[in-house]
């Protein structure tokens, strides 16, 4: 299992993101560009736990989620 970083491409709004992957990965923690604040974050409507990580100059999110991604992808939504 490998942490994913949610690629650029991702549809992206304000506050959500979603992830569809062609084929089925295994994820443990999910990373997103860093938000100021202490924003709730959920995946598929449910409250997740998360973390900063990283240098001051590049801190990014990790959200505590792990398991199976298929090709009906994730949402994640961040609200501050």
């Amino acid at each position: 299992m490998a942490p994913l970083a949610v690629p650029k491409r991702a549809a992206i709004s304000k506050t959500e993101r979603s992830f569809q992957p062609e084929n089925s990965i295994k994820v443990n923690g999910i990373y997103i560009r860093d938000h100021s604040g202490s924003p709730d974050i959920t995946i598929n409507g449910k409250k997740q736990k998360w973390t900063r990580e990283g240098p001051d100059w590049k801190k990014r999110i990790k959200i505590n989620w792990s398991g199976i991604i298929d090709n009906q992808g994730i949402i994640i939504d961040v609200r501050e």
